[in-house]
């Protein structure tokens, strides 16, 4: 299961891989602190608001017969309105991709990796866990016939963040040069936090920009919630993320519940601030066939074929 980043946005610069657990994310700590990620969007006035962005359902698909019915029963709604979605799991469950993906031919999956089992107690700079996850993901694209990954690496990057356990950043960098280059990585978190662990987390994002040609981050803070749009530290945070990026951020919206996040009668308000080609919507696995059906009602129009999602 899978914990989020707190967006904990002080007026100073505070720095964000995807989940469909019942769990919600983590909120921001302070209210006057949202999130960070498309900055020109969130300042927009309603009345210039463009069209709804793209946008990829994110599920974090748990092992059992079980969540696999509820992730299918999703995916007959989702095929409504998007042809593209993103199912993340755990080492030694790509079976359940594989069989999605075979049962939804029409719907392409972008497969996700939590990462955290691998590395377990070697660290994330382990040179070696490195190699099993650039397997992993080779495994996936194979089975998916995905050029993009998304990786979850909250869990595996928490004791480096709260200070823990410092990173050998030599031996990170030979980790990741174990990734084939030829694949785009989502990489999730990609900002949060504040004060120390906020300076750790942009050293680490450098870092991964330094030596993957083509990552993005998820920006976990600019749509976490509506009251968040908009505000100063989640341009704070967004500039930050965007100064260690080669490629632009991708916003997550969260929408777990109405009273924390966004309600599902406001996704398509929440697409509409989006200023990237691309944004990823986080339900959760209770209401995954639930945000489904409400963008269908909003989105009546689009038509596979015509409106492809694509992949990033």
């Amino acid at each position: 299961m899978m914990v989020r980043f707190a967006v904990a946005i002080c007026w100073l610069p505070a720095v964000l891989a995807l989940v469909g657990c019942n769990q919600a994310p983590a909120r921001p700590a302070s209210a006057g602190s949202p999130p960070a990620d498309q900055p020109k969007t969130a300042t927009k006035p309603a009345s210039t608001q463009h069209e709804p962005a793209r946008f990829l359902p994110w599920l974090e698909l748990s092992p059992g017969p079980g969540p696999l019915n509820a992730a299918a029963n999703g995916l007959i709604v989702w095929e409504r309105v998007t042809d593209t979605v993103i199912i993340s799991i755990e080492p030694g469950n790509e079976n359940t991709i594989a069989h999605l993906q075979r049962r939804y031919p029409r719907v392409k999956i972008i497969p996700g990796l939590k990462t955290s089992p691998i590395f377990g107690t070697s660290g994330f700079d382990s040179v070696d866990s490195w190699r099993l996850v650039a397997r992993r993901v080779q495994e996936l694209a194979q089975l998916t016939g995905s050029n993009t990954v998304l990786f979850e690496h909250e869990s595996a990057v928490r004791s480096y963040m709260v200070g823990d356990c410092p990173l050998n950043m030599d031996d990170l960098r030979k980790g990741l040069r174990q990734l084939r280059r030829e694949y785009l990585y989502l990489w999730y978190p990609g900002i949060g936090e504040s004060g120390d662990r906020l300076e750790r987390l942009v050293t680490l994002c450098g870092v991964i920009s330094a030596e993957c040609e083509k990552v993005r981050f998820v920006d976990s803070a600019v749509l976490h919630a509506p009251r968040f749009a908009g505000g100063r530290g989640a341009q704070q945070l967004h500039d930050l993320l965007k100064g260690v990026s080669t490629q632009p951020p991708v916003p997550l919206i969260y929408c777990m519940n109405d009273k924390d996040y966004w309600p599902l009668e406001r996704l398509t308000d929440a697409l509409r601030l989006v200023d990237t080609d691309l944004a990823i919507i986080y339900p959760g696995a209770v209401r995954w066939e639930a945000a489904a059906r409400a963008m269908a009602e909003q989105r009546p129009t689009y038509a596979p074929g015509r409106s492809r999602t694509r992949e990033p």
